[in-house]
């Protein structure tokens, strides 16, 4: 990237990071599209959602071993990063500070001078686009036609399931949350093209004292995110745990969720 490049990249990162700021950003741009916010509001948490969220919090398989110890670290934001990184193998892809594909953010036509920010997230992980699991696509003409449709960005990632944001020195998490909301938003309303059971998008926003793990799924028309746990990275038990739910939701998105996306592409039209 050259020089010119980098700072127009540069500028456009700030202004991007002023409109998130933007004290009714997430009342009117984010509610304009049906993205909601309910922070810690368990009780209207429907059960499915609930049901998987308790899933991800159970004891994983061969926890121990795949575990390993954090180093010393004070930064929830590294140590949030070194456990996510850990275990990214195929089927497993991931993508940085990429911009998702303008196909894939949801619109409201009634409204559509509404905006909101190009999705960028930091770090997202979905599927790489050749496995073997996707054969369906490669197998069908039709579908191979349509396959711009489905990838969310230009690494060509598909159905995103987990996003990682880092909070700039100087910029609110609040910002940041309204970011992943309309990230986890725009990955909700591209995978449910093909699959709509298991269609949730996981979230983490790493703090100077915490982490912030959130959840978003599509209920009629609204997109709704809660927190699901705060954690402090720095006591070894809550680091544990942090880990237990991520190994648990990459188990997860290599078995029954994949199952549901292939199982959706036997019946996708495109």
């Amino acid at each position: 990237m050259s020089s010119s490049d980098s700072e127009t990249s540069s500028n456009a990162d700030a202004a991007r990071i002023d409109f998130l700021e933007k004290s009714d950003y997430r009342s009117m741009n984010l509610a304009a599209l049906g993205i909601n916010y309910r922070a810690r509001d368990k009780s209207s948490t429907p059960a499915w959602v609930a049901d998987l969220i308790a899933k991800m919090q159970k004891a994983c398989l061969d926890e121990e071993a795949r575990l390993k110890k954090p180093r010393p670290i004070n930064s929830q934001s590294q140590l949030s990063k070194e456990i996510l990184l850990e275990p990214k193998e195929p089927p497993i892809g991931m993508s940085s500070g990429l911009l998702f594909k303008q196909h894939i953010i949801p619109r409201n036509p009634a409204r559509y001078w509404i905006e909101i920010a190009d999705p960028k997230p930091d770090m997202v992980l979905g599927y790489e686009a050749s496995i073997s699991a996707f054969s369906r696509l490669a197998t069908s003409e039709r579908l191979w036609r349509q396959k711009d449709l489905l990838y969310v960005n230009s690494d060509c990632l598909m159905f995103p399931y987990l996003i990682w944001n880092e909070v700039p020195w100087d910029c609110t998490r609040r910002a940041i949350i309204n970011k992943c909301l309309g990230e986890s938003a725009a990955c909700i309303h591209v995978n449910e093209r093909v699959f709509k059971e298991d269609n949730v998008v996981f979230s983490i926003v790493p703090g100077d004292r915490n982490i912030l793990l959130n959840v978003m799924w599509k209920e009629d028309d609204e997109y709704l995110s809660t927190t699901f746990e705060t954690l402090n990275l720095c006591n070894l038990d809550e680091y544990t745990k942090y880990g237990r739910i991520l190994l648990n939701i990459h188990d997860w998105a290599k078995g029954e969720r994949l199952a549901a996306i292939t199982k959706g592409l036997d019946a996708w039209k495109g």
